[in-house]
């Protein structure tokens, strides 16, 4: 896995509201 792939992967779904 890519570093930037997965913390963009975690703000986006922050940003949701799921994780």
């Amino acid at each position: 896995m890519r570093l930037p792939f997965t913390i963009r992967f975690r703000v986006n779904l922050s940003a949701n509201g799921i994780y």
